[in-house]
């Protein structure tokens, strides 16, 4: 599922970092994964306040000594750990700022959006709040407050319920007595084990918040030193201890529980930040800590109110907002000494804007791939080398209208397969996909009576499935099996395809790669697959005849969460073109 706590590099830390660089780049750092944290720009941008935008009458020119401050949002997040520029952090005249933000969709938020069907509401991107104090303190940042604009409450009476596929299911409770006596009815001795987790979960919270999350670096070793440096930050390490900070997660919870249930209920989060209980380290223990000690809230009317809300209260501070405007390059210039500067953006219209920071909420190596003039060779090596890493999961979501209520699920549920290790292998087709998959479950109506009409359930599926990289290439495998000439030493299936184009009839030129791809790519086998392994879990988990009570179904899988909102992955596309209607 998605959260709104991924930490971003934006403004602010470009301020603390270059105060004397009138223009420069900073990207914002967003998961390249669909199922990712969202991060947000208008957050960034928004805290600016001084004159009036420089865009508003594209051909007046800027008064000299000014600074202007332009975001990219395809995906205009609103995110509180961006660390966004307070109206007490801006430098002081001649640094009078303006800010505006650009972003090609015809709505801000980017996929933190609540889409109404019907009498239905549903999140289709981020469905919780953690890190709630974070938000309190960028709208004081901003100067005014989040319980002024926006009514969060916390998730009752559990933060998630979570169903072990054949064997019940457990609450993730808050209350720590009644943890403690529902985690010894499962086994002896772990209500003990896990007041123990807890204070080590806690204190790594702390830990990562105060030395990493919170901090601006240049690069790892700058952030290790200044860990080092403080002394509260060393009693905090030397209290949780490097193995169980760094030790495979799941490992470290094998040495406190026995029961596999007990351990996937501490390690299931895993999934937020793209990785496997089996891959990530302790320290991810972070998520739970935070879930269970801080909570997990939601805004009541959905996260289409907070996104409204930080607008809103940009907009009062100065910001101007552009809809339907795709950037489609980054303009650079020759600096000082060698360097390369920002001058502005390019939008599809062909229309130049002129800016002093430029702030990217693209996913960074499609920000790379923007870049134009001096840096453009720099960019998109940049960008080549990031899309060759290694991607996380895709996420296909189903959004259904119910029109019973799911009395079993609580507002948050998350499913785990009876094959917790082989569960999280992602899968490419229906072959490859298990029996009973790990998926996501929200209902929101349980908090908030307005997603819904009485009696119903707004209820948002997400199963995560292999991303686009992995689908490119199990498909391109299987077409080389398929074809004896993908067999050919050197000669892989698009050379393939090509050379048979070009040999036997068929006639004319062949197609793009970038449409060799798209057509590569298609998950409906694997959406139908889903949504019966997930109709499925739900009735052996006792939430029965869901199929005959589903009146709407809205389904969005990871083709279009890449079209929409500009998700990293790693196959190729064509380049970016200088007209063109934007994104829906």
């Amino acid at each position: 599922m998605e959260m709104m706590n991924s930490k971003a590099v934006g403004v602010h830390a470009y301020q603390k970092q270059c105060p004397q660089i009138h223009r420069s780049i900073r990207i914002g750092a967003q998961a390249a994964s669909s199922a990712a944290g969202d991060a947000e720009t208008v957050g960034s941008a928004a805290s600016i306040t001084g004159t009036p935008d420089p865009w508003s009458t594209p051909s007046s020119p800027r008064d000299a000594g000014s600074s202007s401050i332009l975001a990219i949002s395809p995906a205009p997040a609103l995110d509180p750990l961006s660390q966004p520029l307070a109206v007490s952090d801006l430098p002081p005249s001649p640094w009078d700022a303006a800010a505006a933000v650009s972003t090609a969709n015809s709505q801000v938020g980017g996929r933190c959006q609540s889409l109404q069907r019907g009498r239905f509401r549903f999140d289709t991107g981020p469905s919780l709040v953690l890190f709630i104090e974070t938000y309190r303190q960028t709208f004081a940042a901003l100067g005014t407050s989040l319980a002024q604009q926006v009514p969060v409450v916390r998730v009752a009476p559990a933060a998630y319920r979570v169903f072990f596929q054949g064997a019940g299911s457990l609450d993730m409770l808050y209350d720590v007595q009644r943890m403690v006596e529902q985690l010894e009815g499962v086994e002896k001795g772990a209500g003990g084990q896990y007041l123990d987790w807890l204070a080590s979960a806690r204190a790594a919270l702390e830990l990562g918040m105060e030395g990493f999350i919170s901090r601006d670096a240049r690069g790892l070793g700058e952030l290790v030193a200044g860990v080092i440096k403080d002394e509260e930050l060393r009693s905090l390490l030397t209290s949780v201890g490097l193995a169980e900070l760094l030790g495979s997660h799941h490992s470290r919870m094998s040495r406190r529980f026995r029961d596999p249930r007990l351990k996937a209920l501490f390690t299931f989060q895993d999934l937020y930040v793209g990785l496997t209980p089996y891959n990530a380290p302790g320290v991810y223990s972070l998520l739970a800590a935070t879930e269970l000690t801080d909570g997990v809230w939601y805004p009541l009317g959905g996260f289409g109110q907070i996104r409204d809300a930080l607008l809103r209260v940009g907009q009062g501070l100065g910001v101007r907002l552009r809809c339907g405007a795709r950037v489609t390059g980054v303009r650079t210039a020759p600096g000082e000494g060698g360097a390369q500067v920002v001058t502005g953006v390019t939008l599809a219209s062909g229309e130049e804007l002129e800016a002093d920071v430029v702030v990217s909420n693209r996913d960074v190596p499609l920000t790379y791939e923007l870049l134009r003039g001096p840096a453009e060779s720099h960019g998109s090596a940049r960008a080549r080398r990031l899309l060759a890493q290694d991607y996380s999961a895709g996420i296909i979501s189903y959004n259904w209208s119910v029109n019973k209520k799911l009395d079993q699920l609580l507002h948050h549920n998350v499913f785990l397969s009876g094959d917790y290790e082989g569960s999280w292998v992602r899968a490419t087709g229906p072959d490859t996909l298990s029996r009973s998959p790990n998926f996501y479950v929200h209902c929101p109506g349980r908090t908030d009576p307005t997603a819904c009409p009485a009696g119903s359930d707004s209820v948002m599926v997400l199963l995560p499935v292999a991303n686009i990289q992995e689908m490119v290439k199990a498909q391109e495998a299987e077409r080389r099996r398929a074809s004896p000439l993908g067999h050919l030493p050197g000669v892989g299936p698009l050379a393939a395809a090509a050379a048979a184009a070009a040999g036997g009839g068929g006639g004319g030129a062949t197609s793009s790669s970038s449409s060799s791809s798209s057509s590569a790519v298609d998950y409906s086998a694997l959406v139908a697959a889903g949504r019966e392994a997930v109709l499925r879990s739900l009735a052996e988990a006792g939430v029965t005849d869901v199929r005959q009570h589903i009146v709407d179904e809205l389904v969005i899988d990871p083709m279009e969460w890449q079209d929409r909102f500009a998700v990293s992955t790693s196959w190729e596309r064509p380049p970016a073109r200088a007209t063109g209607s934007p994104s829906p």
